[in-house]
Order: C-alpha cells, then structure tokens, then sequence
C-alpha cells in the first residue's frame, strides 16, 4: 500500500520505542442506537482523547454456533461499512488505532472453543484464518496501526496453525500484530509470541469479597507481580489489551462474569472507579506498554449513574482517567 511501511521497519520502529511510547486508551464498542459510520462516534473518540487516550481497539465480531463447531461466519454485529467508520474516525480524532476480532457462541466464550480433534482443529484454523485475512486487508486498507490474531482462544494456545495464520496476516497487514490471551495463565500458555510484536493480555481476576480499597489493592498486587514475571519470561513487550469491571455491587468478585449479573446488584459506579484507579496505578511505568479498558460505547450518551455494565463513560471512571493519564486530579 503506498505510504506504508514494511513490516520489519514497523516492527523495528514501535519496539525501538516502546521504552517511552504507551499504548493506553479502551476498547471501542458499536452501541445498538449509533453506528460506527455516524458523527457520534467521532465525538466519543473525542471525548476519550481528551480524558488522555491515544489508542483505540475497534471491536468487531465473528461467530459459530457451539464451542465445537469448525464453521465460522462473519458476524452482523459489525458491518465491514461500519467497522471503516470506526477506523477513519478513530484516525480522525487522534488515536491509534487496533482492529481486535473477537468470537461470538451462543451460551458460552470465545475460551471454550474447542473442535475435539486435530482434524477439527485444522478445519476450524482454516475457516479462522480465511476470515481473519479479510479483516487485516481492510485494517491495512484503511492504514489501521495494529491487528489483533485472535482474543482468549485459549484451548488453541499449543496449536502450531497459529504460525500460518499470523504469517498470512502478516503477508497483508504492516502494522503491529499481537495476540490477547486471557490472564497471566493464558498469557504463559500461548506458545508464538516470538511470531508477534506485542504479547496481548486480558485481566479480570477476583478481587476479592472485600469491596474495600486496601482488601482489592492486594489482588491486584499479586496479579501484578505475577504479570511481571511472565513478561520477564517472554521477553517481549507486554500489553494489556482489557481491564474492565461491571458498575454494579460485588461485581469485584468476579469482574469476568458479563453473563447473568445479579439483577437485584445496585448500580455501583464509585466501585467501578476504585477498581479501574488500581489497575492503572499498578500498571504505570514503562515495564508494560499500556492499558486499554472495557469499555467505551461509540454513543457519547452511553453509561451513566444508572448503567450497571462495564461502560465507562458519564461515570466517575472518566475522571480516573483523566487523572491517571493526563495528570488533571
């Protein structure tokens, strides 16, 4: 593509950097009132940059029927036309900008795929790789700064299919690749990050019974340290590619669970706001190369006192943002 340049410069380029250069900012979610093509958008990118942002993972789906099914399709949650809108708005506003695939089943996650065969395995690799591919010859199209191979597949962590797939991304895509696996285990388990730039990972360990400040700090502590650890063994630039936690009481204990949240839990977003304020002050410094959060709606009217979903916006987390990146406490 004119302009770009080739991977091995790229490369070069952010892992020359990434002593000084953050990648922090959240992960882009398409709401049910506003698309991704329309204005809105634009104005919560904006709205992000300003509370101190500078990346963007555009979330975009595809889907199979059952956790081992070999057949995969694109999802309509997301339309090529609508994930371009998001692309050319986030480069509008200012932003890096990453396109993250993610996988939708039905009653269950993207961690319980699992094919049962290694011929299944290989026809589900197939399938993955064909969609993956079209979705990096856009992102390049549309001089996207970053792809993600895949989020928490993590019964796929061993397969040796992953070296064609991220050769063939690479083969269409320029910018920077990297894998987010689902937490510090995942993180140890995926065997090809010496294939990638950045060793991705998703964080929603217990925190814990105790909603108190202090009780959380050490949860997330001990993650912490044990996140260092890993990144020591990898040897590669870690990236926290998720944090998040619901806006609702004890959704500390476990701020995985998106499905089936206790619907008799009040809204509680100062524990949202306590939660993200740890996370991004464990994780400053530059032994890690940033945090995107879950989540930010691409309607700038989203959230609010009464959302009790991951949402971060019209919340007191925009102010822990503020603070943490921009220094404005």
């Amino acid at each position: 593509m004119m302009g770009r340049t080739s991977p091995a410069v790229m490369a070069f380029a952010l892992l020359a950097g990434c002593a000084t250069e953050r990648l922090d900012g959240v992960n882009l979610l398409q709401s049910r009132e506003v698309s991704f093509t329309q204005p809105p958008t634009y104005q919560s990118l904006r709205a992000a940059r300003a509370l101190g942002a500078n990346t963007v993972a555009v979330v975009t789906f595809l889907e199979q029927t059952s956790p081992e099914s070999t057949r995969l399709r694109k999802s309509r949650a997301v339309s090529d036309a609508q994930l371009v809108g998001a692309i050319r708005a986030a480069k509008r506003a200012g932003v890096k900008v990453f396109v993250k695939p993610q996988l939708l089943i039905p009653d269950a996650w993207a961690g319980a795929i699992d094919p049962g065969s290694d011929a299944g395995w290989e026809d589900w690799f197939d399938a993955y790789r064909t969609h993956l591919v079209e979705l990096a010859v856009l992102a390049e199209s549309e001089d996207a700064d970053g792809f993600v191979v895949g989020t928490e597949l993590g019964r796929s962590a061993s397969r040796a299919e992953w070296s064609d797939v991220i050769a063939a991304v690479r083969n269409v895509f320029s910018g920077t690749l990297t894998y987010a696996a689902h937490g510090v285990e995942g993180l140890n388990a995926f065997s090809h990050w010496h294939l990638l730039d950045l060793a991705g990972v998703t964080l929603y360990p217990s925190l814990g019974n105790n909603p108190e400040r202090g009780a959380m700090q050490a949860h997330v502590e001990e993650t912490t340290a044990q996140l260092r650890g890993a990144a020591d063994r990898i040897g590669k630039p870690v990236w926290i590619t998720e944090i998040g936690i619901q806006s609702r009481h004890g959704a500390q204990e476990r701020p995985w669970e998106w499905r089936g949240m206790d619907a008799d839990a009040p809204p509680d977003s100062g524990l949202q706001a306590t939660v993200i304020d740890l996370w991004l002050e464990a994780l400053a410094g530059d032994w890690n190369r940033g945090v995107l959060l879950w989540a930010w709606s691409n309607d700038p009217l989203a959230g609010g006192p009464n959302d009790r979903d991951y949402l971060l916006q019209n919340k007191p987390a925009e102010q822990v943002m503020r603070c943490r990146w921009k220094n404005l406490c």
